[in-house]
């Protein structure tokens, strides 16, 4: 006799991490994300962006090849592809830390006073206003 598994124990089938649903659900967020990030400016993603996006159309692809659709795992294996390729640095483009060299010339920092002092005079002291005594009239 087998020992009856706890509640909620998957014993076939993908990690929820893994689902079909959860993986186009990171997809559709992340694609929603970018937008936002880049509303009215012209920008390309960053490499982890890139590298995020292929490994999901990777796993869409394998998951596809699993259920049997060959043309569509074909079409997310190409985007993963694309994406993986976007996330390599250009070889035709010089490393910035090396483009940089010696293109400006070292400045020594300039020693700043930043002790606060007072830059205005106190107000003068405010006194009630007292009429002088006048005498009374008799």
């Amino acid at each position: 006799m087998t020992r009856p598994q706890p509640r909620g124990t998957r014993t076939k089938g993908p990690a929820p991490s893994e689902s079909i649903w959860r993986l186009l659900y990171d997809l559709v967020w992340g694609y929603v994300l970018l937008w936002f990030a880049s509303f009215g400016r012209s920008v390309s993603p960053l490499p982890g962006v890139h590298l995020f996006f292929a490994d999901r159309y990777f796993k869409l692809a394998a998951h596809c090849d699993l259920r049997g659709y060959p043309e569509r795992a074909a079409s997310f294996r190409w985007r993963g592809e694309f994406h993986e390729q976007s996330a390599r640095p250009d070889p035709d483009e010089p490393d910035p830390a090396v483009a940089a060299v010696g293109t400006v010339p070292f400045v020594a920092p300039a020693l700043t006073d930043a002790r606060g002092h007072a830059q205005f005079e106190p107000p003068p002291r405010i006194t009630r206003f007292r009429p002088k005594s006048t005498p009374h009239p008799a």
